[in-house]
């Protein structure tokens, strides 16, 4: 497992400056953090404050206002400011950019025909093959019904589950549940049998049904009905894809992080959700977010743009009037449980995923 980190976007902008970044974490930061704060208070964001961080940095000698230095700089600023500070070291790196593009545009030979708004959101293409890779670890879970040991009407209950260690897939417990809202819920008996009996298919990318044989012969691990998970494991697990990763830790929600979403939605075959995906807030061990899943998602891993698992998907909640995203008001978000908090569980039960 790989230690958590707040966005990918941010790893990956912060790792770019490779020694740059201790550099002007040790140097530039320490030594003019106080006087930067003394701006922030004074002025607020905005560019004239901007430029006055330029002056002092020029004084420094630790570093020179030529764009990556200086939002290096800010990065590090933003991760030693006090927490009553954080929206205006926020909107004042933003500002830089800002002002920085408006440079670049001034000095380009050709004009300025590109800019950056705000913060950079392009992504290498790596992480479309790491999606990819990722995808195969991913399947389409059916859960058949039963009651006092006797197989149910109905159909199935359908879902999305991962492979999260050797041999092991997580999903939702009300998955495996496979109950209605009015019905009543299975037996300890029949919820195991029905773990039992699940069928997985991870290689379901298009048409109208899964292809091939799917894996059953499945044994209950563990099942948290408040947590919503349920931990399955096969007893030939070579024949299982390689496990994703897992985050470990807590997203830092002082700024939303984007969360991207594999899924069956429908009992369908494969989508990914990665437009308009940023997270809402965490509370207590579920992290909301706005990233777009359907019934048959529920079971799906939530992951950074690292691919990192960060939460179990379960369904969507009601957060009232008077939220707004993308400029219109919504009433609803999406949730999952946080994965730390279902580590946890599984570690006061004895149980270390492999």
């Amino acid at each position: 497992m790989s230690k958590f980190v707040d966005t990918g976007r941010r790893k990956a902008f912060i790792e770019s400056f490779g020694p740059n970044y201790h550099k002007y974490h040790a140097a530039s930061v320490e030594s003019l953090s106080s006087k930067v704060l003394l701006l922030m208070i004074h002025d607020g964001a905005s560019a004239v404050l901007c430029i006055r961080i330029f002056d002092l940095l020029n004084e420094s000698d630790n570093t020179e206002p030529d764009g990556e230095d200086f939002l290096a700089w800010l990065e590090n600023l933003i991760l030693m400011t006090p927490p009553a500070l954080q929206s205006i070291a926020r909107q004042t790196r933003d500002a830089a950019m800002d002002e920085i593009a408006r440079r670049n545009k001034e000095e380009s030979p050709g004009g300025g025909q590109e800019i950056i708004i705000h913060r950079d959101d392009s992504l290498p293409l790596a992480f479309l093959e790491k999606a990819l890779g990722c995808s195969k670890s991913i399947g389409l879970i059916q859960v058949p019904r039963y009651f006092q040991g006797s197989l149910m009407g109905g159909g199935t209950g359908k879902g999305t589950a991962w492979v999260c260690g050797k041999g092991l897939i997580l999903t939702n417990h009300h998955v495996i549940t496979a109950r209605g809202a009015t019905e009543s819920a299975p037996s300890k008996d029949d919820f195991a049998l029905q773990a039992k009996l699940a069928k997985v298919w991870f290689g379901y990318y298009d048409g109208d049904a899964p292809a091939g044989p799917p894996l059953e012969g499945w044994e209950l691990v563990y099942a948290d009905k408040d947590l919503d998970y349920a931990l399955l494991k096969h007893p030939q697990a070579a024949s299982l894809p390689a496990p994703l990763t897992i985050a470990t830790g807590s997203p830092d929600t002082r700024e939303a992080f984007c969360v991207n979403i594999v899924q069956h939605p429908l009992g369908m075959a494969k989508r990914i959700a990665i437009r308009n995906n940023l997270s809402n807030r965490i509370d207590g061990d579920v992290l909301y977010y706005y990233t777009d899943t359907q019934q048959g998602a529920s079971g799906s891993p939530v992951c950074n743009d690292l691919w990192e698992v960060v939460a179990l998907h379960r369904g969507f909640a009601f957060q009232g009037k008077g939220i707004y995203f993308q400029g219109k008001e919504t009433a609803y978000s999406n949730q999952g449980v946080l994965m730390g908090a279902i580590l946890r569980d599984l570690g006061n039960r004895g149980f270390n995923i492999p």
